[in-house]
């Protein structure tokens, strides 16, 4: 399956509120298609002279901005995902640092109202695995975005004299959309804190299963 149908796929898979975020790669298709092909034979060295400047035609000049379009609309996008993501980590630390705190005062034999609650530990492993899920899906949107650049920019250069790929991918390495370094430590922070929820589970089962079975020696006795 070829790529561009293949991405449309995974496009038309996604939520309505993320499919709109992905490259235009139809749109950049219909632009390809309106600059004239290179004439077989003609290569760029032939075309343009040493230390002049190649000028862009009409239709080369539409599809570099659409494609700076794309790009500033996946910058904001990214910006705006990754600021609700670091609020929504923040929210998420604070009832895990109650939850683990619960869970200390419980295995301490504590009591009082800020015992370990399992319902509140189930559903906050849950809202945890979510946002894990968010996360990894936002991995994958920049993964696919720029694996879509580099197609089309291949196709574009295939078709024109002027080669666009190289100077146009060292570009978006410096865009915001491509900087995932908190992106991947939130993930690891996740990850981190869902094992320590599911030890927090086994040592309260394990100590909850020892209670009992103490209650019951004691009545027997």
């Amino acid at each position: 399956m070829k790529f561009g149908h293949k991405f449309s796929e995974i496009i038309e898979a996604t939520h309505p509120s993320v499919s709109d975020q992905f490259l235009c790669y139809k749109t950049l298709k219909k632009c390809l298609k309106n600059i004239p092909e290179e004439v077989a034979g003609n290569t760029s060295a032939e075309a343009v002279k040493p230390g002049v400047r190649r000028q862009l035609t009409e239709e080369e000049r539409a599809f570099v901005k659409t494609l700076n379009q794309e790009l500033n609309k996946f910058n904001k996008f990214f910006i705006n995902s990754e600021e609700d993501f670091v609020m929504k980590e923040s929210r998420l630390g604070d009832d895990f640092k109650q939850v683990m705190a619960d869970a200390a005062s419980t295995s301490a034999g504590g009591g009082g109202p800020g015992l370990f609650s399992a319902d509140r530990h189930r559903k906050l492993c849950h809202a945890f695995a979510d946002f894990h899920g968010e996360l990894v899906l936002m991995e994958h949107w920049v993964s696919l975005n720029y694996t879509a650049l580099v197609k089309i920019l291949k196709k574009h250069d295939k078709r024109s004299s002027l080669s666009l790929r190289s100077p146009f991918l060292v570009s978006v390495l410096q865009q915001p959309f491509y900087s995932t370094e908190v992106l991947s430590q939130l993930i690891g922070k996740v990850e981190a804190r869902f094992r320590e929820l599911n030890a927090v589970k086994v040592v309260n089962a394990t100590a909850a299963a020892a209670g009992g079975g103490g209650r019951a020696a004691a009545a027997a006795n």
